[in-house]
């Protein structure tokens, strides 16, 4: 039986738009292209995981429009599990927007059907028994006027205790919960699926981002794995992850107040820095497939995360994920595809195979 991830968060229709800075007439911009996409961190991790064949229930809303009818069926196609993929009657689609000139990208994002997922909503989606929960990238609130503590009037089943859920956690603390600073904030459910994924001994995988960061992840338990790019580790410890020691000693000082199974340093657009504590390995992608994507871009892309954590769940070796989703990133944005294109399994390996790449190995 293959193992499950749960990924919950926003999913977007997004319209982008090339529009060259000199195209302009009076208050007018003229482009010459444009191209709709799914958008979101959730929903790029979710089609990541679909389509590279892994196992992923997802847990979003959207519209019951036209935007709504496209990323329901799209996401089928991609072979995820929708049970938990809410229509939301009366309510558009979150719709996001970016305009792109060559050299700067301006951004922009209506919530809609997002701002109506509910703590109800995440209660029925841990019915599905998850083996991962990827810690909602999104800044995900309780709404006015949701009292839906509770497990919704789908979720009968759902009545197992911790004692029947599969736990694959090494020595885990006895479960409590955790809670944001008391502000006139509205109540964090991402805080809230975290802390429902340690009451059901679930482990999680965090991307710790300019939002998780503000998550009280020092009192988490059960993070199998955290993702943080260079640039912010050096941003929380005042170290420069460039050589092997300076890595190790950033490592070293982040892991005394986020306590994770595994730590992983994405250095760059191609390589991952793997840290287990006490020992290191570097995940790199070949060099052919590098040097194949022709692409500038520094950082690695969104599809990395899915690609790690899906691997991870396949294979149990976190330095082989870690590298297969090196080679994803690196493959969204190559020649073989344009920027919102996720290449499947069947691609990858074909492209793999070309560039004498083992799919096994991965050298």
């Amino acid at each position: 039986m293959r193992k499950k991830v749960l990924i919950i968060g926003d999913s977007y229709m997004n319209m982008q738009m090339d529009i060259p800075a000199s195209s302009r007439s009076y208050e007018t911009i003229y482009g010459d292209k444009y191209s709709y996409h799914t958008d979101g961190l959730a929903a790029i991790s979710a089609i990541t995981v679909g389509k590279l064949g892994g196992e992923c229930a997802l847990l979003s809303h959207i519209g019951d429009d036209a935007n709504g009818d496209k990323l329901y069926d799209y996401y089928k196609r991609c072979l995820i599990d929708t049970a938990y993929l809410k229509r939301i009657k009366n309510v558009q689609t979150g719709l996001g927007f970016a305009a792109t000139d060559g050299l700067r990208s301006h951004k922009y994002y209506v919530k809609g059907a997002n701002l109506t997922i509910t703590k109800g909503d995440i209660d029925e989606a841990f019915g599905c028994f998850p083996d991962l929960l990827l810690v909602p990238q999104d800044n995900l609130l309780v709404m006015a006027g949701d009292n839906s503590g509770v497990v919704s009037e789908h979720t009968e089943n759902d009545t197992v205790s911790r004692a029947n859920v599969s736990v694959d956690v090494e020595e885990r603390a006895s479960y409590k919960t955790v809670s944001m600073p008391i502000t006139s904030r509205p109540e964090s459910l991402t805080l809230y699926a975290v802390n429902k994924a340690m009451e059901r001994g679930v482990n999680m995988a965090v991307e710790y981002n300019e939002f998780t960061g503000h998550l009280p992840l020092s009192e988490v338990t059960g993070i199998k794995m955290l993702v943080i790019s260079d640039e912010m580790l050096q941003r929380l410890t005042g170290i420069a992850p460039t050589t092997i020691e300076k890595t190790l000693s950033a490592l070293f000082a982040f892991s005394k107040k986020v306590a994770a199974r595994y730590y992983i340093v994405q250095q760059g657009n191609d390589t991952s820095f793997v840290y287990d504590g006490k020992y290191f390995e570097i995940a790199q992608a070949p060099s052919v497939i590098t040097h194949l994507s022709h692409q500038t871009y520094t950082h690695m892309h969104n599809t990395y995360m899915g690609a790690m954590v899906s691997e991870y769940l396949n294979t149990k070796d976190i330095v082989h994920a870690c590298q297969f989703a090196n080679i994803v990133s690196l493959m969204t944005r190559a020649p073989m595809g344009i920027f919102n294109h996720v290449p499947n399994r069947a691609e990858l390996e074909a492209f793999m195979k070309e560039c004498g790449v083992d799919p096994v190995t991965l050298k």
